[in-house]
């Protein structure tokens, strides 16, 4: 149906972005390259969104040692107990997730997020861990929350209870 669509009118921009969206890779790159140097009207925040996006995209085809993987084959299986984490004023869970440790330089809090794809950690456990950025980003905020910068930077070591994973991109 999309293919459709942006056969019937490919200058809609939301449905060129749509069908951009489900490229592969390298081609997505290329096509929101040109999408950004062809369309006239492209709002400041989403021509910067899209920058950001690229830069990620490039971070991702371009990732160390063929991206984030398990390190060692011989973990058949393995258990990982959820965990509390954060807590309310009244002393109510909020979050549940499990410790994972970064570089084994730093420890952070992994709190499990449906509405988010990949591991995004603090400024701080960022810094302890020595991550070094690759591309810059924004993390839009919830609600009326702003947006925060950041990055998106490789661990070369993520531990998660048993399981260790090499070069992973993190945010």
């Amino acid at each position: 149906q999309l293919q459709t669509a942006y056969r019937l009118d490919p200058n809609d921009p939301d449905m060129h972005l749509s069908w951009i969206e489900r490229l592969p890779l390298s081609e997505r790159i290329q096509q929101i390259d040109d999408y950004l140097e062809k369309t006239a009207d492209i709002p400041a925040d989403q021509q910067r969104s899209l920058k950001e996006y690229v830069g990620q995209l490039h971070a991702a085809v371009t990732a160390k040692n063929g991206g984030c993987r398990l390190a060692s084959h011989s973990v058949k299986e393995t258990s990982l107990p959820l965990e509390g984490l954060a807590t309310d004023l009244y002393h109510l869970t909020n979050g549940m997730g499990f410790e994972i440790n970064v570089n084994q330089k730093a420890k952070a809090e992994l709190e499990l997020d449906t509405g988010l794809s990949g591991i995004l950690l603090n400024h701080d456990t960022a810094a302890k861990a020595g991550l070094v950025p690759v591309t810059s980003d924004t993390s839009s905020g919830i609600g009326d929350q702003k947006s925060m910068s950041g990055y998106w930077a490789y661990a070369d070591d993520l531990r998660i209870g048993s399981l260790e994973f090499k070069d992973c991109l993190v945010e």
